[in-house]
């Protein structure tokens, strides 16, 4: 779990520390042969992408706690 938690690479960040694109950070995940093709499948489905897919799968179903995010504090 500390992997997912792991701070971006100094290349994808800017100069201010905040991640690139608006927030988003790349993450790579291994999934077993039968979930790649259900999240592939329904991206085609629904045309969506495939991060849109897991994002909302993270919104709907992982939300037992509550996070929350007050960006830097040192900057505070």
């Amino acid at each position: 779990m500390a992997d997912v938690l792991a701070p971006a690479s100094q290349d994808s960040r800017r100069p201010d520390g905040l991640p690139a694109e608006g927030g988003f950070r790349k993450m790579s995940f291994t999934l077993s042969p039968g979930s790649l093709m259900k999240l592939g499948v329904t991206a085609v489905m629904e045309s969506r992408s495939r991060s849109e897919i897991v994002e909302s799968l993270i919104q709907e179903h992982l939300n037992e706690y509550e996070v929350i995010y007050e960006g830097d504090a040192a900057s505070a």
